[in-house]
């Protein structure tokens, strides 16, 4: 699914942005996923590690975002990179012997999302990936957006258009296919918008889609929540038993899958 809308020049637009949607999807949990089995593995052996994803398509804002998705990478660059530069703080600086308060947040933003997009891949659109959130990390900057309400949906709406555009970096060999996959989900390739086989693709695979689409929030936190707070009698035994088994027949089903997949490239070209 996540291959589609880069593959042919007149992709149509329905099967492209399906394309992106299952591709949001799929290097969320792949991501996500990897960092909970180095969780779990690490209890194993009586080490205790933080979350490194918390339902980052939720956020209102970017830097909310990058708060919630891939958090100690993140951190470790706002920390040793971007503070450690001077961060938002004007510094002071010695011009011609006279004291003066000069901000190099632009500087600091710069450095801190070139390493970033160099730490994805060296290649030329990791570069254009830093690039992407540094523009989006400076306007927000330059609006004071952290410091205002964005719960209202509009925002939300705008993450999650500014980080599915930034996906099509990650998921593309060079610019060309950039721009292809960019043009297919805007409809200027003469690509058409209706396509048969997305719609073929979502009765085939909307048993998968929609339970990705919902767990990649926090409804199934909350319902295990809710689910723990009566313990007592019955229900103290029968929930675990049922926590147990539901994982084990979602790993059998997992399994089951993969074989029928066959090889599974990396999700990064």
């Amino acid at each position: 699914l996540s291959a589609a809308g880069n593959e042919f020049a007149d992709t149509p637009v329905t099967l492209a942005w399906l394309g992106l949607f299952s591709y949001g999807l799929q290097i969320y949990f792949a991501f996500s996923g990897f960092s909970d089995m180095a969780i779990g593995l690490g209890r194993m052996f009586g080490f205790k590690l933080k979350e490194n994803f918390r339902h980052p398509y939720i956020a209102h804002n970017i830097g909310e975002f990058w708060r919630r998705c891939h958090i100690s990478m993140f951190r470790w660059f706002f920390v040793y990179v971007f503070l450690s530069m001077g961060g938002s703080r004007p510094a002071r600086v010695k011009v011609r012997g006279v004291i003066q308060r000069r901000n190099h947040v632009l500087r600091n933003l710069v450095v801190m999302w070139f390493l970033i997009g160099m730490w994805h891949g060296i290649g030329w659109n990791y570069l254009y990936f830093g690039i992407w959130f540094f523009a989006f990390s400076l306007f927000e900057w330059l609006i004071s957006l952290q410091r205002k309400d964005t719960k209202h949906p509009a925002w939300h709406i705008y993450v999650l258009f500014v980080v599915g555009a930034s996906l099509i970096f990650l998921r593309c060999n060079n610019s060309g296919e950039t721009l292809n996959f960019l043009s297919n989900l805007l409809g200027v390739n003469g690509n058409g918008f209706h396509s048969d086989l997305a719609v073929a693709l979502l009765k085939e695979n909307w048993h998968v889609l929609v339970p990705a689409a919902v767990f990649c929030t926090p409804v199934g936190e909350k319902a295990m929540g809710w689910l723990r707070r009566d313990r007592s009698g019955a229900a103290g035994v029968v929930l675990p038993v049922c926590h147990v088994a539901i994982l084990v027949v979602l790993a059998g089903l997992s399994f089951v899958f993969l074989s029928r997949t066959g090889y599974i490239p990396f999700v990064f070209r």
